[in-house]
């Protein structure tokens, strides 16, 4: 029987880190709904697509999901520690394993993805582990992925546990410093969530929802004009990114801070993606706030007609509808919005707006 060779640093100059973030999606879109996130949490159902459809349980950060459909660039989840292999043949040549092919596809189902159960990925990573095939950085990404599966199904603890052994095993592994920035987030530890997104950007400096991230736990701690900041980097690294710029014109409007500036960051994302369903809703609360009230009910209506279950968009119409003295309109959005989700309340006291 023909010995497997363990996969060593050099022998991992075959492959390709990728830290990038945009090909990091690990969960099942079908799965989303599930991600009970807390005030940042993903919003609702899903209307329809969008012109891509990552499979991504939604970071906790930044409040901007509104209960519409989740495009790529609006997601800022768990980065897959993925490799490109260099050639058709890299994998049996840096293994030298029979079964290549049977391990190949392990390693893709521990790498996640759409329609691929959260257990089955995390057994699939467990047996990657245990294989002895991964040393140095290829194990580190073993752990990482199996850490992703965790995170994925609110078992943050287990999550932690292994991107701590990643990064044991690969102290610059700016992924598991990421990966685990998100997973301490969602416990409620921003403080060590901060540091080790710090680390991610330390390790990447090109690493833009590190960047992102961190600016949202700035402006947890209150401190604006620093997250603009790391925004501001974000948008710098990637300039024609219009998810960049939905998270400056989200974290504007819903914190209240610069509500003019606000508003031309959702026209820069409607400029880079016209009808862009997050900074028309951004762009309509920005109005509401400022009671300019046709403005606001023509942007939440807008939304409403491309995505009738955008609860978000439901309040904030009812409330323009109450204001302008519409009470049964106005009562009758409230009512369908907080059927669909009664959290919907809440985040709008937290706007500033009842």
């Amino acid at each position: 029987m023909r010995r497997e060779r363990p996969i060593s640093n050099e022998i991992l100059s075959g492959f390709r880190q990728l830290n990038s973030g945009s090909s990091a999606w690990p969960l099942p879109a079908t799965m989303r709904a599930q991600a009970n996130l807390s005030r940042h949490a993903a919003d609702g159902v899903a209307g329809g697509a969008t012109d891509r459809q990552p499979p991504v349980t939604p970071a906790r950060r930044l409040d901007i999901f509104y209960g519409l459909p989740v495009s790529g660039e609006a997601d800022m989840g768990f980065r897959t520690a993925r490799f490109v292999f260099a050639g058709a043949i890299s994998f049996a040549a840096v293994t030298g394993f029979a079964g290549q092919a049977v391990a190949l596809e392990q390693w893709q189902t521990c790498m996640g993805g759409r329609g691929i159960d959260l257990d089955v990925q995390i057994g699939a990573c467990t047996a990657e582990i245990q294989s002895g095939r991964l040393q140095g950085e290829g194990l580190a990404a073993g752990f990482v992925n199996r850490g992703n599966g965790y995170s994925n199904k609110g078992q943050y603890d287990r999550a932690i546990q292994d991107y701590d052994r990643a990064i044991n095993i690969y102290p610059n592994h700016a992924s598991a410093f990421f990966n685990r920035g998100n997973a301490y987030d969602r416990k409620g530890q921003g403080d060590r969530a901060f540091q080790d997104y710090d680390q991610a950007i330390r390790l990447n400096p090109n690493d833009t929802f590190a960047f992102v991230n961190r600016g949202a736990a700035y402006a947890d701690k209150g401190q604006y004009d620093r997250a603009v900041q790391d925004f501001h980097q974000a948008i710098k690294l990637k300039p024609t990114s219009w998810g960049m710029w939905s998270r400056l014109c989200e974290f504007r409007a819903s914190k209240g801070y610069h509500l003019e500036q606000a508003i031309k960051d959702c026209d820069e994302v409607l400029r880079l993606r016209p009808n862009e369903p997050f900074a028309l809703q951004s762009r309509a609360l920005v109005y509401l706030k400022l009671n300019e009230l046709d403005n606001a009910f023509n942007g939440y209506d807008n939304v409403l007609k491309l995505y009738p279950q955008a609860y978000k968009s439901l309040y904030g119409r009812g409330l323009v509808k109450l204001k302008k003295g519409d009470s049964a309109g106005g009562e009758a959005d409230i009512a369908a919005a907080k059927a669909i989700n009664a959290d919907v309340v809440k985040t709008f006291e937290d706007y500033g707006l009842k």
